[in-house]
C-alpha cells in the first residue's frame, strides 16, 4: 500500500479555506476607500466581459487589488472589449502579471 509524504498532503479543510479566504477579503476591503474599490469593480466587470469562458477572482490584498484570471486564452484577446481593458489598465496604472495558468491583474492606490 502507498502512503504519500506527510508534506504533500493538504490537511486543511476546504471550507475552512473557503471560510479564512472570505474573512480575509472582507478585512482587506475595509483598508481601500470606495473610491478605490468602485474602480476595482468597474475593472472586474470589464475583465469578466473579456474573459467571459474564464473565472475571474477579485481578492483585496494588503498593497494591491488583484484580480485574476484562471486559464487565459490568445483567444480572450481577439475582440475590442480587449483594447480597452488594456488602455483602462495604463490609464489608471495597473500592472499585468502573466504566470504560466493565469492572468493576474494588480491594482495598486
Amino acid at each position: 500500500m502507498y502512503y504519500p509524504d506527510e508534506e504533500l498532503v493538504n490537511k486543511q479543510d476546504p471550507i475552512v479555506a473557503f471560510l479564512d479566504i472570505r474573512k480575509r477579503n472582507e478585512e482587506g476591503r475595509n483598508m481601500y476607500s470606495d473610491e478605490e474599490v468602485a474602480i476595482a469593480d468597474e475593472f472586474r466587470a470589464m475583465v469578466e466581459n473579456v474573459y467571459f469562458r474564464r473565472r475571474v477572482f477579485q481578492n483585496y490584498r494588503d498593497k494591491t487589488i488583484a484580480i485574476k484570471v484562471t486559464s487565459p486564452k490568445v483567444v480572450d484577446t481577439y475582440t475590442a472589449d480587449y483594447s480597452n481593458l488594456i488602455k483602462f489598465a495604463e490609464e489608471h496604472s495597473i500592472k499585468i502579471k502573466k504566470l504560466a495558468k493565469s492572468l493576474i491583474f494588480h491594482l495598486s492606490f
